[in-house]
This record gives structure tokens, sequence and C-alpha cells, in this order.
């Protein structure tokens, strides 16, 4: 990340132009030319990242839990449930902060590894509650976990333990429209009968902010996968962009693109685009230029 503040970049341009720099103070209120200076840079920021939303820089960062092998982020499985948000963990936990602004669709990774076991869940006595029929039929609780079973209940609770090899693969990316032509019939029955079985399939929801699973899941899984952040706009006179130091001349040129042009001047506009355009291509030729094939939806970019 970058130590030069949004106050800092804005008055970084305000000074080539030789207007008159704005303060802490009066940086929320800017008006004229010190506001279209904020609002290019701005704009300049989201240009990046729409060039390319899987930046290194971009990546989120794992949480404690995470198993990096398989991916940067994840979510644990609900028996019998299809869809997930697709949002960040909040300080280690699987809490949400917000969306992710691009996953890699064809690296959902399944697994029971590292499924967190069930504490102080009490082992019950009342063996009528020892299978997941006779648990459900209670109107209690059945959860699978990596080493045990679990059911909790009004009555009773009972465990009963697992062990190894654990359940691992990748799985198939199917279009929505895949999923409710050749697989929602069966997975609707598997519903309506309460047999739910290994998901082998990753479906991204219509509006792109959800994953689904078919078959629906029997017990609890990790889905890992790799996601990177949806920037946000730049605001306070303290915020700083997610860009290396090293790469903010790129986005200085851009906005000076918007500020030229804005001031009717095609040769310096002309200018502060070459000089972006050859700095994108640096960033990409550092990154390796990755391109994943599916991307959320075009939510990065500025309004």
């Amino acid at each position: 990340m970058s130590h030069k503040t949004y106050l800092a970049l804005t008055n970084d341009i305000l000074g080539e132009l030789n207007e008159v720099q704005l303060t802490s103070s009066n940086f929320s209120t800017a008006t004229g030319i010190q506001k279209f200076v904020k609002d290019s840079l701005n704009r300049a920021y989201f240009d990046i990242a729409n060039e390319n939303p899987e930046f290194p820089w971009l990546a989120i960062t794992p949480s404690g839990d995470n198993n990096e092998d398989y991916g940067n982020a994840f979510v644990d499985t609900v028996v019998g449930q299809r869809w997930y948000f697709l949002r960040k963990h909040s300080s280690g936990s699987h809490g949400t902060a917000k969306d992710f602004g691009r996953v890699d669709w064809d690296n959902f990774y399944m697994t029971t590894e590292d499924v967190g076991t069930c504490s102080s869940a009490g082992v019950c006595s009342n063996a009528s509650y020892s299978t997941a029929a006779t648990c459900i039929a209670a109107g209690a609780t059945w959860t699978d976990y990596d080493t045990q079973s679990v059911c909790t209940g009004a009555s009773a609770t009972w465990t009963t333990t697992h062990t190894a090899p654990h359940d691992r693969h990748n799985l198939r990316f199917v279009s929505v429209d895949d999923w409710r032509k050749h697989h929602r019939e069966s997975d609707d029955d598997e519903k309506d009968t309460g047999k739910y079985s290994t998901p082998l399939r990753v479906i991204m929801s219509p509006d792109g902010r959800k994953f689904g699973l078919s078959p629906l899941p029997d017990k609890v899984y990790r889905i890992y996968f790799f996601a990177w952040e949806q920037i946000d706009e730049l605001s306070a006179s303290t915020d700083k962009v997610l860009y290396p130091e090293q790469w903010v001349s790129v986005l200085l040129a851009r906005a000076r693109y918007y500020v030229w042009q804005f001031k009717e001047n095609t040769e310096l506009s002309s200018m502060a685009l070459q000089e972006y355009n050859k700095g994108i291509r640096l960033m990409r030729a550092y990154t390796g230029n990755p391109q994943p094939s599916r991307m959320i939806d075009d939510r990065i970019r500025f309004v």
C-alpha cells in the first residue's frame, strides 16, 4: 500500500497546476478545480482496478485459519443449504464485511480438512438421536463435521466421531442456466427427501454475489477459493490507495489525463495518456498479466 494519502496525491497535481493546495481542514469541502482533481484521482483509481482486478496487491489477506494451498478465502457449508455470499471475512472470522471484487470461478476446492470440530456439544447417552434421520425427525439439527457428527436440539445432544480420510476435490463450475436445465430437478428431489450428498459443482448466482453448491451438502465442508478486494472510493483526506508505491505514478498519470482534458489541453492530455498506458503495460508485465475467465460482475468501476 502506498504511504501517500488522498490529500497528498491531490496536492501533487494541484501543485503541478499552480493551483491552491488543500489542507486536512478544507479537503472535504473542496470546490472548483480542487474538487475536480479529487474526482479525477478517484476515477483513475477505479480505472486501474478495472484494467486487471486480479493485481496481486488486490488479493484479499487470508484469515488465520485459512489453508493457502487451496485459496485465500473460504466458506463453511451448512447441511442442506445451497447459496452462500461471496464476502470478505471479518477479523479472521466467518462474518461478512463487504462483497469481493472478483473471484476465480475455476478454482473452487472442497475439503473436510481443517473444518472445525464442535466445541462443548456434549455427548448424550440417548442413542435415539445417534443417526441423522432420528435426529431430524425429532426436530433437532444434525451436523457432520470433519471429526464428528453432532445432533443438537431442545431435548438431546448426540456426538459421534469420524475418522480420516478426508473428502477433497475441485468443484466444477456450471452456469446457473446449465444448473437449472440439467441438475436442479435432481437437487430438488434431494431437498424434498432430505437425502443430501457431496457437492460436485459450484454455481454463480445471477447477480454474481453468491455461489451455490450442487448437490446440496450432506455435512459441513470447507469451500476454498481465490478472491480479490473490491476497492473503495477514496473519501477522507487520510485515505490511501491499495497500490504499492512504485505504481502511484501510473495513478497520477491517469488523473492528469482527465485534468488536462478538462482544461482542453490536448497535447498534455495525450502525453499523460501515453504515460498511463506505458505504466499499465509495466504493471501487467510485472504481474504476468493474469486473465481469469470469469468475473463476479463489473461493480469495480467509477460512478
